[in-house]
């Protein structure tokens, strides 16, 4: 896990369950912030997404409108901003969205010879590394491309999941970039989108 909302790392896993959030966000990573790395999506072939995630490709994925709204949700300060991915842990994935420009709280990734489906690993997360600690929050607002990821969250009290693929659809960067945050929350809540 990794705290970059500033350079001290201030809020420390002895410290930042003390606090209260008024919401948990989560996102995924692939096809979420940016595109996704390979073909893993389309064959399911995990050797091949293996040799494809590297750090050069990492740098060169495109990012997504919502790689642009985590950081308006970041800049919120009683938002917890969770960067939740099932990829296998690298350990310059924070490199990767320090380059890419998007901020976060905590970053969770999948550890090394973990096999669980990636819907149970990512509950199994929450529930250990972030619920358990007994945060006082409204909501977690789950984004996550995978429907099976998306129903093991929705179980879970308080949770809102959405689907980032239609979400990316929906809105555009001239959006985002054109209108404060405020603005692009209530146009998210009017198409329909709990945030």
């Amino acid at each position: 896990m990794n705290t970059p909302r500033n350079v001290n790392n201030v809020i420390h896993l002895d410290n930042w369950y003390h606090k209260n959030y008024q919401d948990i966000y989560s996102f995924d990573l692939d096809d979420t912030l940016l595109q996704s790395v390979g073909t893993y999506e389309e064959d399911y072939d995990l050797a091949k997404f293996n040799r494809d995630n590297t750090l050069l490709n990492n740098l060169r994925l495109k990012k997504l409108p919502l790689a642009v709204f985590v950081n308006m949700v970041f800049a919120k300060k009683n938002n917890l901003v969770v960067i939740h991915t099932a990829r296998t842990v690298k350990w310059w994935l924070p490199f990767v969205l320090w380059f890419h420009g998007i901020k976060y709280d905590i970053l969770i990734q999948r550890p090394k010879n973990n096999t669980m489906s990636s819907g149970q690993l990512k509950k199994e997360q929450i529930k250990h590394q972030i619920l358990f600690r007994k945060i006082k929050i409204g909501n977690l607002i789950f984004f996550d491309d995978s429907k099976e990821n998306r129903d093991a969250i929705e179980t879970l009290n308080y949770s809102i999941v959405h689907d980032p693929v239609e979400i990316n659809k929906s809105i555009t960067y001239d959006i985002l970039n054109s209108s404060n945050r405020l603005e692009v929350i209530r146009m998210m809540r009017k198409r329909g989108y709990k945030i």
